[in-house]
């Protein structure tokens, strides 16, 4: 039996030889269609980039991008899940709009509204607290006199550490944003325990307020990777986009049908960036 595969391949060997190099270039080539495909034949969309730490000394001088999408709230994951985000085109920039449930499609026609496909890579939990019943504590009648600013209260993200309960009392601190010109909670002065002003590091204008917890609800943020987080540059350049350029930057993806993207080009001051 030996005998006969010995000979088979010397008969064949010139054969064999070529067969393994195609099918390695084929391998080649099937690796590298996988990024060419969007280019060729997916949409063209512009993401703002968000600036994330430039160097990976293993692959070499890259900008490294994070965008508005990197991270999104969905109801269940785990990591290394693929996960579909549907995009929708606001203004000049395109932005998540929400994650696809698993097995769920999308069939909208808008051609202003795709969707982007990644994969999970960190997973954090939180707390969605449905408040109501909203009452004065600090400043008498400022409820009554801010009824939109506890109306955005009334769903309130917190850490997924703290324990409390349906029905409970909550004493939550409120400051005033002069940038937003609203009212925000302090989530360092969160408790079911009453507390004064004069108990926290908050100016006097700070207001403090209870409610009563109508419904908890658990949730997920997710960081996702789409494969368009890096950007090679010659060496020596990528600090100049981290330190200079990075405001004045948007990032164009190429997005299949399938969801899948690549970078397809830089855009500095509104001009494409070649080297």
């Amino acid at each position: 039996m030996f005998t006969r595969i010995n000979n088979f391949i010397k008969t064949y060997k010139r054969y064999l030889f070529y067969i393994l190099v195609g099918l390695q270039i084929l391998f080649l080539l099937g690796m590298a269609g996988t990024r060419l495909f969007p280019l060729w034949f997916g949409k063209k969309i512009l993401l703002k980039p968000l600036p994330v730490d430039p160097n990976d000394f293993f692959r070499g001088e890259y900008v490294r991008f994070a965008y508005e999408l990197s991270t999104v709230s969905v109801e269940e994951a785990m990591t290394n899940d693929e996960i579909k985000v549907i995009l929708k085109k606001d203004g000049r920039f395109w932005k998540a709009v929400r994650a696809l449930k698993k097995g769920e499609g999308i069939s909208s026609s808008d051609p202003d509204t795709l969707f982007i496909k990644g994969r999970v890579k960190d997973i954090y939990e939180y707390r969605v607290l449905v408040l109501t019943d909203f009452k004065d504590v600090s400043n008498p009648g400022w409820v009554t006199e801010h009824p939109d600013e506890t109306g955005n209260l009334g769903r309130f993200i917190c850490s997924s550490s703290l324990d409390f309960k349906k029905d409970e009392t909550l004493y939550i601190a409120l400051k005033f944003n002069s940038r937003t010109n609203d009212w925000e909670a302090d989530r360092e002065y969160l408790s079911n325990e009453p507390f004064t002003l004069d108990d926290t590091f908050l100016s006097e204008d700070a207001v403090i307020v209870s409610a009563r917890v109508k419904d908890i609800t658990t949730g997920y943020d997710v960081d996702v990777e789409y494969g368009i987080e890096s950007w090679f540059v010659p060496e020596g350049e990528a600090l100049n986009y981290e330190n200079e350029l990075f405001d004045r930057m948007a990032v164009e993806i190429a997005v299949d049908s399938g969801g899948n993207a690549v970078i397809s080009r830089v855009f500095v001051d509104d001009k494409p960036v070649s080297y």
